[in-house]
């Protein structure tokens, strides 16, 4: 509550201006109005008023205040030879100016404070004029003016400081934002990347399987005579002809890959979903897992062959990116080789643990950079979606990747995954 308060009446100052005058002025205009016998009594009440006035505006126009508070105070000089409680208005202007304006002219405010203070030390010094009385006059008005300056400039750093601290966090607010913003943004990217990896691999084995088996309806529905007529009353004697089937084992692995690819896009299309809390929705995918990969591969019908060399104590354990980034690196290498090497073609990968990581090595007896793909209005030129998304990968874990051709034939990628590294851009979170 006090604190609602205290804010409204900083956004509305004149306000509070306003309630301190009405406060003072008993005071002010009581004491103006009886100090002067010589001055009429209608003239005591504007000069009362006169000192009010400035009260209501010292903090919207501080140095216009001050300005005002100097024809009363002449009067003062003029009428009477002494203070009166109207100089109480002397120290609030000073500390509101010094709170206010710059420090240069501050600085002036405050010499010139000095001067009336001398002027009223020499006013109201007690006759025949003494120079210890005149000065002692002047010191003491000099130490409230002084004071109260004082108090202003401290007012002033404190605002300054506030003032200061109020850009910075918004200066944090902004950056939190853009943060965000950019985080929203990277993970977008993720998404897009995972996506990729793996619808690609799953068409790509269901695309294969499904010429296979067209390939083999053809072949069986080749057995009988182009010109062979069929009956419309099949009798016991007519031959009936063999109808093109599916083999059971391809529309298994049609299946499964396809059900194993929806689960995936689900997981990663559920994060999207506003207001879905989804506490562990990125693919787990680990090096354990690529003799299963290779299997399902080899099952869509190119040969792959799996090696692994090395001791894996040799260098430290690898993170869960490490081991995602691996996975995704030989599941969109063996996508490619499906996609591009053409007919015939066999693949080989081999994983090596070294002190410094893995190394990982995909190499294929395809067609390499021969030019364009069946199917496919690209050619193989090693600029696809695929291959920047696993350059990104190893590059976000400090590592090397080479993807060319191969001298003798077909296409290599090679990789090497440090395990002794933290990754660059929160790819530990964002993987």
């Amino acid at each position: 509550m006090i604190a609602a308060i205290h804010r409204w009446f900083t956004h509305h100052t004149m306000v509070g201006d306003l309630l301190l005058a009405l406060v003072l002025s008993p005071v002010i205009v009581g004491s103006a109005s009886g100090a002067a016998s010589a001055v009429p009594g209608g003239w005591k009440l504007v000069w009362g008023l006169a000192y009010l006035a400035p009260l209501v505006i010292r903090r919207t126009h501080p140095e216009i205040a001050g300005l005002l508070l100097i024809p009363p105070h002449v009067a003062q000089l003029a009428f009477l030879d002494s203070m009166t409680g109207a100089n109480i208005t002397v120290p609030i202007i000073i500390e509101a100016i010094a709170a206010r304006t710059p420090a240069r002219r501050a600085g002036l405010w405050l010499a010139f404070g000095g001067l009336c203070s001398a002027a009223a030390g020499l006013d109201w010094a007690v006759r025949p004029v003494r120079a210890q009385e005149v000065i002692a006059g002047a010191a003491m008005v000099f130490v409230v003016v002084a004071a109260a300056w004082f108090m202003g400039r401290l007012a002033a750093e404190r605002l300054r400081t506030v003032r200061v601290l109020n850009e910075r966090a918004e200066g944090r607010d902004r950056e939190r934002d853009q943060e965000l913003r950019l985080a929203a943004q990277e993970e977008r990217v993720r998404i897009a990347r995972e996506m990729h990896d793996v619808v690609a691999h799953a068409l790509s084995v269901i695309v294969v399987q499904a010429d296979g088996a067209a390939y083999l309806a053809r072949q069986r529905a080749g057995q009988a005579s182009p010109g062979t007529p069929v009956p419309e009353t099949p009798g016991p004697e007519t031959p009936v002809l063999e109808t093109p089937v599916l083999e059971t084992p391809v529309l298994e692995t049609i299946a499964d890959t396809a059900r194993a690819a929806l689960g995936e896009t689900r997981r990663l299309v559920g994060v999207l979903r506003d207001g879905e809390a989804i506490p562990d929705w990125s693919p787990q995918a680990t090096l354990a897992m690529i003799p299963a990969l290779v299997a399902r591969t080899n099952d869509a019908g190119l040969p792959v062959h799996l090696t692994e060399t090395g001791d894996p104590s040799a260098h430290p354990a690898p993170s869960g990116s490490v081991e995602r980034a691996g996975y995704r690196i030989v599941q969109e290498s063996l996508t490619n080789v499906l996609k591009h090497a053409g007919p015939g073609a066999t693949a080989d990968v081999t994983i090596e643990h070294t002190p410094e990581g893995l190394r990982i090595s995909i190499r294929d007896t395809g067609r390499g950079l021969a030019g364009p793909v069946d199917g496919d209005d690209a050619t193989v030129d090693g600029t696809g979606h695929g291959l920047v998304g696993m350059r990104e990968r190893v590059a976000a874990h400090g590592g090397t990747f080479v993807a060319r051709p191969r001298l003798d034939a077909g296409f290599e990628v090679i990789a090497t995954l440090p395990t002794n590294t933290l990754p660059t851009d929160t790819e530990e979170n964002r993987a």
